[in-house]
């Protein structure tokens, strides 16, 4: 061969060798894009179902605040209704005390005003009455005050304390007087006898029995009481 022949045959070697290079080069460059492609379609893939993970939580994020305004709006409006309940109660209180005050001033008064004609009669022993407690003490009170006509009474019974043993001082009786009038009559009575501790025990009239208990209406210091 010639040496033009030779150099012919070697760049046509060298030729399909770069070829054949060329080829494998565009291969490799293929197959790394194919792989490319598949990762990224994969963790698009994954981007994609993260977005829609993403969408979901911020639809329950919405709701949840939604339930939270609505929820705040409530509390508001509860607030400002215990503000305004509050407010009226107060004043509903107040105005509660002060009838409270207002009554039991009235209550005092009429429980000093009920008291003004009661009297005690004391020193009459427990049995002595009988059945009818104010026909007794009625009779007692003209008796010893020396009245012409029996007294008027409304109520009359003992106090309420614990019944006496034997020996013991015996209950006092508890009367309320119809007139007004008959309390200072037997307040005369008892001032004029109060040299005496034990008064109207003078009356001619009152039974023995009665006198001899020690005696009848004193008031403080004796035995009747107005």
């Amino acid at each position: 061969m010639t040496s033009r022949q030779q150099k012919a045959s070697a760049n046509s070697a060298a030729s399909k060798k770069g070829a054949s290079s060329r080829t494998d080069s565009v291969e490799k460059i293929m197959t790394a894009i194919e792989l490319l492609g598949t990762k990224m379609y994969t963790q698009t893939a994954a981007l994609r179902q993260e977005i829609v993970s993403i969408r979901q939580e911020l639809q329950t994020t919405s709701s949840l605040q939604s339930a939270n305004a609505q929820n705040t709006k409530r509390n508001d409006d509860l607030e400002q209704s215990s503000t305004e309940w509050s407010m009226a109660l107060e004043t509903t209180v107040k105005r509660l005390q002060s009838e409270v005050c207002s009554l039991s001033e009235k209550c005092l008064d009429l429980e000093g005003r009920s008291r003004r004609q009661n009297i005690r009669l004391i020193g009459i022993a427990g049995g002595e009455e009988g059945r009818d407690l104010r026909q007794f003490c009625a009779t007692v009170l003209k008796e010893v005050s020396d009245l012409e006509d029996t007294p008027r009474l409304d109520r009359s019974h003992r106090t309420l304390a614990p019944k006496p043993k034997e020996g013991e001082r015996p209950r006092p009786f508890i009367i309320r007087v119809h007139h007004g009038d008959m309390k200072t009559a037997f307040s005369a009575r008892r001032r004029r006898c109060s040299t005496r501790r034990s008064v109207f025990t003078s009356s001619p009239t009152l039974p023995q029995k009665w006198l001899s208990s020690g005696r009848l209406l004193r008031r403080e210091s004796g035995s009747f009481k107005t």
